[in-house]
């Protein structure tokens, strides 16, 4: 999967966002293979505003073994933080329990 499968992928689950209207996101790559996506500045410029827009609050992330943290740079970090939490996982059960702890803060 090339870095436009990715953006593609992405602008799907944007549309469902802003279906949804869902603050909670869960993002799994674990088991991806390959450079999946090389731009967190579209994500930041480009998918982040609309994303938090639809009312995205909370990303969980689990990254893909060894590879997100080679793509993430300070600045495109920064925009994206700034429009939604970000935390990044190994294991989806952290994940999981990290977003059921977000939904349990905002009751």
């Amino acid at each position: 999967m090339g870095p436009e499968h990715a953006q593609q992928g992405a602008t799907l689950g944007l549309d469902m966002l802003k279906q949804l209207n869902c603050p909670y996101l869960l993002n799994d790559n674990s088991r991806l293979q390959g450079l999946w996506f090389d731009s967190l500045e579209w994500l930041a410029t480009t998918w982040g505003p609309p994303a938090a827009e639809a009312g995205l609050r909370y990303v969980a992330h689990i990254a893909q073994p060894d590879a997100f943290v080679n793509t993430w740079s300070a600045a495109d970090s920064r925009r994206l933080l700034s429009q939604f939490e970000i935390q990044i996982f190994d294991h989806e059960y952290e994940a999981v329990e990290w977003l059921s702890s977000c939904q349990r803060q905002v009751r």
